[in-house]
C-alpha cells in the first residue's frame, strides 16, 4: 500500500516539476505524511475541523517533525541548493490539489475528510500506519470514480 501511495504522491507533484521517488520507506512514509498533513490542513480550514486538526498535531508533533526532517533531507539531496524553493513549492501544490477538490465537491471532500479524522483520532498506530490507508482513500479514490 505504501508503494502505490508513493507513486500517487509522485503523480500529484508531477505538475509542479519537482517529480521525485523516494529511495527507501522512511522518504515514503515523509512524503506520504506531509500529503496527509496538507489534507488535515485543507479539511480544517475548508471543514471547520480545526479543533480535530490541532488534536492530531498534538498528539502526533514528534512523528510530524520527524517525517519532516526527512524530507527536508531528501529535497537537499535531490535539488541542492533549490532544496527550499522545491520544498515550499511541492507542499503548496500539495495544498492546492486538495484545495481545489474541496471546492469541486466540498460535501465529498468533508464527509472523507470526517472519516480521514476519525480514522486517524481512533487509531493507535503512527500516521504512517494510520493515515496512508485514509489518504489513499481521499487522494486516490476520486481519480478511479
Amino acid at each position: 500500500m505504501a508503494v502505490a501511495l508513493a507513486t500517487a504522491s509522485v503523480v500529484i507533484s508531477a505538475g509542479s516539476a519537482q517529480a521525485f521517488q523516494p529511495r527507501d520507506s522512511r522518504e515514503t512514509d515523509a512524503v506520504n505524511v506531509r500529503i496527509l498533513q496538507s489534507e488535515m490542513m485543507v479539511a480544517a480550514l475548508t471543514c471547520n475541523m480545526r479543533n480535530r486538526y490541532n488534536t492530531v498535531v498534538v498528539r502526533y508533533q514528534g512523528e510530524l517533525v520527524s517525517h519532516g526532517r526527512v524530507l527536508k533531507k531528501m529535497f537537499r539531496r535531490d535539488h541542492g541548493q533549490r532544496a527550499q524553493k522545491e520544498l515550499d513549492g511541492f507542499v503548496t501544490q500539495l495544498a492546492n490539489d486538495a484545495s481545489i477538490r474541496s471546492i469541486r465537491e466540498r460535501e465529498a471532500f468533508c464527509v472523507n475528510a470526517n472519516a480521514m479524522f476519525s480514522t486517524i483520532l481512533a487509531g493507535q498506530n503512527t500516521l504512517a500506519e494510520t493515515g496512508l490507508r485514509t489518504i489513499e482513500k481521499a487522494v486516490i479514490q476520486k481519480d478511479t470514480q
